[in-house]
């Protein structure tokens, strides 16, 4: 018989839009199993939930390039906690250029941005489909609707990542299962602080926070397959 507590894993849950959504579910009770590339914070990060908000968290540190792995992550953090209810597929980088991006930096991109997320939607899917339930909310972008000059890789795996999770969300409908791509422009975290936007006109990291609330605090009928966070600044 399931326990009434509630499980989420978070990929890229050691800093910016990870760490604020990690910290929001445990805020909410929930069981945390967190994938992130560096082991150091990661485990700060566990202990600090813990201890404060007294509930299970478990860790994987692993490189997300390489897909197979942040498919075994996934799927051996989801049997640590039994069950899963929502996914929050987080994990990204951002590489400038178009035409003259380099092959190895577009693979990298796409390794990271859109199959990671892929391998880890893969794994959390089958064990939500056993369920009958669950949520899988895609961080992927304004990059993902609209083209930017000098980031075609990063725009290229967003859109991609958008149309997957529009596909993923019509796949698992029959199963009760939801899917909703996070669509931001600029957020203030350390993967935009060369960006030429000031800080100051950049959405926070706890707008998206609010963003996964709203989400998830809608009836079970309510579907949302995309949803779009703009910046004032650049609309």
């Amino acid at each position: 018989m399931k326990d009434n507590k509630k499980y989420a894993l978070v990929t890229g849950a050691s800093r910016g839009i990870g760490l604020a959504v990690a910290t929001y579910l445990a805020r909410e009770g929930y069981q945390l199993a967190l994938i992130a590339r560096r082991k150091k914070p990661l485990k700060q990060l566990q202990e600090k939930l813990q201890v404060e908000h007294g509930i299970s968290v478990h860790i994987r540190a692993v490189d997300l390039e390489n897909s197979h792995n942040a498919y075994k992550a996934a799927k051996q953090l989801i049997t640590e906690l039994g069950h899963v209810d929502i996914l929050f597929n987080n994990a990204g980088i951002f590489l400038s250029e178009t035409s003259s991006m380099s092959i190895e930096n577009f693979s990298k991109t796409m390794h990271i941005n859109m199959f990671a997320a892929f391998a880890v939607a893969k794994a959390t899917s089958e064990y939500m489909k056993k369920q009958n339930s669950g949520y899988i909310i895609n961080v992927a972008s304004m990059a993902g609707k609209h083209g930017l000059a000098l980031g075609g890789g990063y725009c290229a795996s967003k859109f991609a990542l958008v149309g997957f999770s529009q596909s993923l969300g019509r796949e698992l409908d029959p199963y009760g299962i939801k899917v909703t791509a996070i669509c931001p422009s600029v957020i203030d975290t350390d993967m935009t602080k060369h960006f030429e936007l000031e800080n100051a006109k950049k959405i926070r990291p706890e707008d998206i926070v609010q963003t996964v609330d709203y989400l998830l605090n809608l009836s079970p009928n309510a579907v949302i397959d995309s949803i779009d966070v703009l910046c004032r600044a650049i609309i």
